[in-house]
C-alpha cells in the first residue's frame, strides 16, 4: 500500500524504499460526486460540449483536471467547493525504471499506453 496525501493505493509492484513514483490520470477519469477529495475550482476552459475542471485539492499541493460535460459544469464557478472521485481503472504510476501496476496480479485488462495523462501527485 502506497500513499498520496491522505489518500492509499493498493500497489503491485516492488518500490525502492523513498523511491518517487508519478501517478497519471486522465481527465475523464475524475467524476464529480457527493463525496470524494474535497477541491476548489481554480479555473473553467469551456471547450464547447465540455468543460476541462481544474482544481485545487483541500491541503494537497497538487491540481487536478476533470473533463466534464457542459451540462454537469455549467453551474460551477471560480471558487466552488465540490467532491472529485477517481476511476483508478484508468490511473498508472511510473518509476525512475518503469511502470507500476495498481491492477491486482493476474489481471490482464489492457491499459493505455504512450498517451498523455496529466500528473496530480507524487508519492
Amino acid at each position: 500500500m502506497s500513499r498520496l496525501g491522505a489518500l492509499h493505493l493498493p500497489l503491485h509492484a516492488e518500490v525502492a524504499p523513498g523511491g518517487e513514483l508519478t501517478l497519471g490520470l486522465r481527465p475523464e477519469a475524475l467524476h464529480l460526486a457527493q463525496e470524494g477529495q474535497a477541491a476548489q475550482v481554480e479555473h473553467l476552459e469551456f471547450l464547447g460540449a465540455e468543460v476541462l475542471l481544474h482544481t485545487r485539492p483541500a491541503a494537497q499541493d497538487v491540481r487536478l483536471t476533470a473533463r466534464l460535460p457542459i451540462s454537469v459544469a455549467a453551474q460551477l464557478q471560480r471558487g466552488d467547493t465540490l467532491h472529485l472521485r477517481a476511476d483508478w481503472s484508468a490511473a498508472l504510476l511510473f518509476g525512475a525504471c518503469c511502470r507500476a501496476d495498481l491492477r491486482p496480479p493476474g489481471d490482464v485488462t489492457p491499459t493505455p499506453r504512450n498517451r498523455h495523462r496529466g500528473v496530480v501527485g507524487r508519492l
